[in-house]
């Protein structure tokens, strides 16, 4: 009997570039490709595997697809989006580097929070890392995150 791999959510920014986003989407709403220096590429966060299954709030179905959603040019928007947890520890461990090897980082688990009108109160910056943490938010609120944290 096959197990299916867990699987966690993420909530990312994919940002358009001059090109687009730099990804390609299958029927399933699924990343099949990143491509090379696009967008999403030097951004670091998609991965090819990723499932969208919500773009800025608005849950995504085999009926409702991504590009669906995103009919305007707008410069940005929150991906919410499923990829297989072995995957995440090694976007982390990557991303930690040097900085775990030598004893410098850990990794913990946080619990993060959504509110409806100010999302989770922070702003990502490229590789998962934590840019801003805004005023007022559920980050804020919670103090778990810290500016430079690496989320995955």
């Amino acid at each position: 009997s096959s197990r299916a791999c867990p699987a966690m959510r993420l909530l990312y920014k994919l940002v358009r570039g001059e090109c687009g986003f730099g990804i390609d989407i299958d029927s399933a709403n699924r990343i099949v490709k990143v491509h090379a220096a696009g967008k999403a590429d030097l951004d670091g966060l998609a991965r090819e595997g990723d499932k969208v299954v919500a773009v800025d709030g608005e849950w995504l179905t085999e009926q409702r697809h991504m590009l669906a959603v995103i009919k305007s040019r707008r410069p940005a928007y929150e991906v919410l989006v499923e990829r297989k947890a072995a995957e995440v520890a090694e976007h982390l461990a990557s991303a930690l580097g040097a900085f775990a090897a030598a004893g410098a980082a850990r990794v913990l688990g946080v619990k993060a929070r959504r509110d409806a009108q100010k999302g989770m109160g922070l702003t990502m910056a490229p590789h998962g890392r934590v840019a801003a943490i805004l005023q007022g938010g559920p980050a804020e609120e919670d103090g778990q995150l810290e500016v430079g944290d690496v989320v995955g």
